[in-house]
């Protein structure tokens, strides 16, 4: 266990922000983390408890007065002969899409690419391409940080929605030691979503609606998902980014049908509830976003969806820049754009 005391969190954030916490612990055990949270509730740590993984959808807005954890429990375990998969909260994510597209495991590979820890991966129930975690998971193993109590929490319980689980609110009381999923032998391609699809279709010769999906492998899937993230994405190493800033909005189809009268052309995805899914770097993008600098922050030039540390950016400026993003497409298109990063 790795306990530091007035811990510069630069190196645990992607955006770069240089706060400070308290207290820094990382530990590679679980009676390393019973041991934590019982020299808490004994005071002998600083309170609050925040639990982080990679720090790839975090910005720290200030100092943090607390203890930070990150678990550094690894491994990558088969349950039994099927492809149930019991990974630990400290891996990093795409080591494990790495693994199972090695082990010809399918279920995940749309997910690849994707920055992260697998703790931080399930807190967020993480989705792209059109799959989520939340569709492979069986089962994830947490402590209490009050109580020390284990519990398995079922697929249901962990109450994943869109970016959300009962595992990222607020200071959440739960840390993630390990989950398991549920994934499969038998190929199931998914490249539907167009962008996907399009750039499989060119490795294949084809056009996309020519695609057999019956010779579509996980590298295809896997190379045509670095090759669009490379394309319009930003590397962390050189500009500090946590991705996608915004999430996608979910809207009542009225208020789609007001934007598709001026724009037939907007992205739009329907949804078993009769809403529609919109798309938020489309709606930055006709704001005039794309490029836009504010202090020492900026809406990323390839993807607008992004905002971008240009090198000494304060939090403040990500996060004024964001809220002028915010009320800029709320007042042209009347849709609420929610942050997929949580402030902290």
């Amino acid at each position: 266990m790795d306990i530091r005391n007035h811990y510069s969190l630069k190196g645990n954030n992607t955006f770069g922000m240089d706060v400070v916490a308290d207290c820094y612990i990382e530990y590679d055990t679980r009676p390393e983390l019973l041991q934590i949270i019982r020299m808490a509730g004994h005071g002998q740590l600083p309170k609050p408890l925040l639990h982080i993984g990679a720090g790839s959808n975090i910005l720290f807005t200030q100092d943090f007065h607390g203890t930070v954890l990150r678990s550094k429990i690894k491994g990558i375990d088969r349950v039994d002969k099927a492809a149930l998969l019991k990974v630990g909260a400290g891996e990093k994510w795409e080591d494990v899409c790495d693994f199972c597209a090695r082990e010809g495991i399918w279920g995940i590979e749309n997910l690849s690419i994707i920055p992260g820890e697998v703790g931080g991966a399930v807190a967020q129930n993480i989705g792209a391409y059109g799959v989520e975690i939340k569709d492979v998971i069986q089962s994830v193993e947490a402590y209490s940080l009050t109580t020390g109590e284990k519990k398995i929490f079922t697929n249901n319980e962990c109450k994943f929605g869109y970016r959300t689980s009962v595992f990222n609110t607020q200071y959440s009381d739960w840390a993630i030691i390990t989950a398991t999923l549920d994934l499969s032998y038998n190929p199931k391609p998914n490249i539907e979503y167009g962008e996907l699809k399009n750039v499989i279709a060119k490795y294949h010769h084809r056009k996309p609606e020519q695609v057999d999906i019956r010779y579509v492998t996980q590298m295809d899937i896997r190379e045509a998902i670095l090759e669009i993230r490379g394309a319009k994405l930003p590397d962390p190493k050189n500009l500090g980014n946590a991705g996608s800033f915004f999430k996608n909005p979910y809207v009542e189809k009225n208020v789609y049908e007001a934007i598709a009268k001026d724009f037939p052309d907007a992205p739009h995805y329907p949804q078993p509830d009769g809403r529609e899914k919109l798309s938020a770097a489309w709606l930055i993008d006709k704001c005039g976003w794309k490029g836009a600098v504010h202090k020492g922050a900026k809406c990323y030039d390839k993807q607008p969806l992004v905002i971008v540390n240009t090198g000494n950016a304060k939090a403040t400026d990500i996060m004024e820049l964001a809220r002028e993003i915010q009320v800029s497409v709320y007042n042209r298109f009347g849709v609420n754009l929610k942050p997929e990063v949580k402030y902290v």
